[in-house]
């Protein structure tokens, strides 16, 4: 009987890199507070891609305001990525993985969601990978849609085995803005 070897697979892919002062031109911010420690700002997905950036801290993710027409050109400079949609994060001092983020998509119509369940999968994935250990667990909680008065809960649990993000499990509560049925 043939045997059949598995490779793991990753099911985060990252894109290319995101010039530091066309996110913050996007997000109307000044290039000081995108963080680089861990992180140049970079395309991510677990599915649909995202620009992801650290900023420096609250007040600063607070004071994002999308501008359209830097995100015109981030859409051009960065056309293999299908379009140009934006998550910004703070990580908490005291629990790296808990997060507060934005997303802000203005060509896809959405100038900024309270609850992205495929950004925040896409983060989680990301910053898991990033980690030093090549087999683990992660639970990340990511708050979003606080400055626009829906907030929600988004929680991740991300499985590392060999190096490589293996499994993105994605769960939350978000606040309701709609209710209906169709009849047939």
């Amino acid at each position: 009987m043939p045997t059949t070897d598995y490779v793991t697979v990753d099911v985060l892919r990252l894109g290319n890199e995101v010039e530091v002062d066309l996110v913050a031109r996007c997000a109307s911010l000044d290039p000081a507070v995108i963080r680089t420690a861990t992180h140049l700002p970079v395309f991510a997905s677990v599915g649909l891609p995202f620009a992801l950036a650290e900023v420096e801290g609250l007040d600063a993710l607070a004071a994002a305001r999308p501008n359209l027409a830097v995100f015109h050109e981030a859409a051009a400079r960065h056309h293999q990525e299908m379009d140009f949609s934006l998550f910004l994060y703070v990580r908490e001092r005291q629990n790296p993985w808990r997060l507060r983020a934005r997303m802000f998509a203005p060509l896809d119509n959405v100038m900024e969601d309270p609850a992205t369940g495929s950004a925040s999968g896409a983060l989680a994935a990301y910053l898991a990978s990033l980690a030093s250990e090549a087999d683990s667990q992660v639970h990340v909680t990511i708050e979003q849609g606080v400055e626009m008065r829906r907030r929600s809960i988004i929680e991740v649990d991300v499985v590392k085995v060999g190096g490589a993000v293996r499994d993105v499990r994605i769960t939350g509560r978000c606040v309701p803005v709609m209710r209906g049925s169709i009849d047939c």
